[in-house]
Order: structure tokens, then C-alpha cells, then sequence
């Protein structure tokens, strides 16, 4: 994984109930970090409930 080779770069992985639920925590993040890249996945949990996922790569937003 070449991102770990930047020191500003950061991994950050998101799991939540609902596609919105997933996409307002995105929209939270957005506010405090550059998002650099973006992957979604889903998957159901031992008793069968779905959770939908966001692997970002992120950079923290520089002050202006």
C-alpha cells in the first residue's frame, strides 16, 4: 500500500447502517480533510445486517 510511504497522507475507514448514514459521515470529514481517494464496499455481519463501508485517503486541509 504506496499510501503509507507519504507521511501526510491518512487512512480512514467509515462503516454505518445506511448508504446516508455513510454519506452525511463522509460530508463531516470533508469539512476538516482533502479526500484523495474513495472506495465503497458493502457486507453483511454474522446476523446478516448489511453495513456499507468507505475506505478514504485523506489529507489534512491546509489553513488559508
Amino acid at each position: 500500500m504506496a499510501f503509507r510511504n507519504y507521511k501526510k497522507t491518512i487512512p480512514m475507514c467509515l462503516q454505518r447502517d445506511t448508504p446516508s448514514q455513510l454519506d452525511i459521515e463522509i460530508d463531516k470529514v470533508q469539512n476538516e480533510y482533502d479526500i484523495i481517494d474513495l472506495q465503497f464496499s458493502t457486507h453483511c455481519t454474522p446476523l446478516g445486517v448489511q453495513k456499507y463501508c468507505a475506505l478514504l485517503l485523506l489529507v489534512k486541509k491546509e489553513s488559508k
